[in-house]
């Protein structure tokens, strides 16, 4: 409870430039660790939970509730850019929130930027379409 409270305090919504909502301030930067996962508020109503993921100097941003059974995906194993739910073991792409077998439900993946030291994701998740994996994409498929 403590983080999601913590989680509700760091998520202002802010203006990315004259009217645009589009965007939700939900971290400092420095608060990331590098290969673990960090819950935070953000999405279309701005209080949705959206995990985190430093990988290689790059944020990334997911649904932060596995659409199995509800497990926690910030509490997973990340192997490369790949999240196990640490409840029963689904995984998925970070970088795109695609699951690794067929007819999976997927998880939604929000685009990230960085502005002044925060991180602000995108109000509504990206569209789903499939990509070419990189050699060490691991078990997940890849879509943007």
């Amino acid at each position: 409870m403590e983080d999601h409270d913590a989680a509700i305090a760091a998520s202002t919504p802010v203006r990315a430039g004259r009217g645009d909502r589009r965007w939700t301030d939900v971290a400092n930067v420095a608060e990331l660790v590098e290969g673990e996962g960090r819950l935070v508020l953000g999405g279309r109503a701005r209080n949705h939970p959206v995990a985190l993921f430093l990988v290689g100097g790059t944020i990334y941003a997911v649904n932060a509730v596995c659409p199995h059974m509800g497990g926690p995906i910030t509490c997973g194993r990340l192997r490369g850019h790949v999240v196990a739910c640490p409840w029963h073991g689904w995984t998925f792409d970070v970088r795109t929130g695609f699951a690794d077998h067929p007819d999976a439900h997927h998880l939604h993946a929000y685009d990230v930027r960085i502005e002044d030291g925060r991180v602000l994701v995108a109000v509504r998740p990206r569209a789903l379409r499939m990509i070419d994996p990189p050699d060490n994409a691991g078990d997940a498929r890849t879509a943007t």
